[in-house]
């Protein structure tokens, strides 16, 4: 990794846990290689909703690299980053995301979505599932939408548990 961008990953790690006070193992720093590999360096932010259930950023660190190389300080860089948590924290996501382990509230938003069992072993580990073939047939909860985006999560075994179903 090159000196310049390896200082800016860390600056950019300490400034966060500064202005979020997220605890030290809240934010990491995910290279592209290591599993499970990303289309980019990502710095993650890992901020806890309820035992075992976590809300995470993720942060494409090239592209902000780029732009601090382009002029953006740390500081704007900095302030984008707490816009954009703010807006998750507000967002329909967030709040639906409190309810995933209520069949009730969440009935209408779940679906299958179908998952290859060999690619994703690691990622149906926790899941709920049934498998035809090589195929997943994997339950999925709506979140809503996020900038434009539609979003989806996984529903895990835990939450059939604390449902009442398990």
């Amino acid at each position: 990794m090159e000196n310049g961008y390896e200082n800016f990953v860390d600056t950019l790690r300490q400034s966060l846990l500064k202005e979020t006070s997220y605890e030290e193992e809240m934010i990491c720093y995910k290279k592209a290689e290591e599993y499970p590999p990303t289309s980019g360096d990502r710095l993650l932010l890992k901020n806890r909703q309820k035992e075992g259930v976590y809300e995470v950023c993720a942060l494409y660190v090239r592209d902000l690299y780029d732009e601090f190389q382009n002029g953006w300080s740390m500081e704007n860089i900095i302030q984008e980053i707490m816009k954009r948590l703010d807006t998750l924290a507000r967002s329909e996501c967030f709040e639906k995301s409190k309810n995933l382990d209520s069949y009730e509230k969440v009935k209408g938003d779940l679906f299958i979505r179908l998952m290859n069992v060999v690619k994703y072993r690691d990622e149906l580990k926790n899941a709920i599932f049934r498998t035809v073939g090589d195929i997943a047939l994997v339950l999925y909860a709506r979140m809503g939408e996020l900038d434009g985006c539609s979003t989806s999560i996984k529903n895990k075994k835990t939450y059939v548990t604390e449902m009442g179903a398990g």
